[in-house]
C-alpha cells in the first residue's frame, strides 16, 4: 500500500495513461491486496497473449515489484496496481511511488475490480524503441 500522496503520484505517470475514471483515494487492506494479487497473473497472461498475437515477443519480467492504492470508480472501490519489473527499486520502496518513464513492458498500471474479482485494465509503459537503421555500406 502507499501513502496518500504516493497514490496522488501514481495519477500522473510518464509513460503511460491513468485511468481517467478513477478519482478519490481509500487504503485497501490485506485481504483487498491478496484477491488482487491472486488475480493478477492471469491479467498478466492475458496481456502476453494479447502481445504475442499482435507478433510483439517480448521477455516478460519476472518478477514484477508492486505497489497498491486504492481509487474509486463510478463511487465503487477499486484497487490500482502499479508494477515495476527487475530489477528492484531500492530507493523509497515500497511506500513512495517510484515512477518509471518508458520502458514497454518493464512497468505497467492496471486496475483491478474487486466486485468482479478480475482486473479489466492493464497497460504498459511506452512502447518498445524502434532500433537505428543499419549504416550505409
Amino acid at each position: 500500500m502507499v501513502s496518500r500522496s504516493a497514490a496522488r503520484d501514481m495519477t500522473r505517470p510518464c509513460s503511460r495513461r491513468f485511468p481517467e475514471e478513477l478519482t478519490g483515494y481509500w487504503r485497501p487492506g490485506h485481504d483487498d491486496i491478496a484477491r488482487a494479487e491472486r488475480a493478477l497473473p492471469r491479467a498478466i497472461d492475458i496481456a502476453y497473449a494479447e502481445l504475442r498475437a499482435s507478433g510483439e515477443n517480448a521477455r516478460r519480467p519476472e518478477p514484477y515489484w508492486r505497489q497498491y492504492a486504492g481509487f474509486f470508480r463510478g463511487g465503487k472501490r477499486v484497487v490500482y496496481v502499479h508494477a515495476i519489473g527487475d530489477p528492484f527499486p531500492e530507493e523509497g520502496w515500497p511506500s513512495d511511488y517510484i515512477r518509471v518513464c518508458d520502458g514497454w513492458i518493464s512497468s505497467f498500471g492496471a486496475v483491478y475490480d474487486p466486485a468482479a474479482d478480475a482486473f479489466d485494465s492493464l497497460e504498459f509503459n511506452g512502447s518498445l524503441p524502434i532500433p537505428p537503421p543499419p549504416p550505409p555500406r
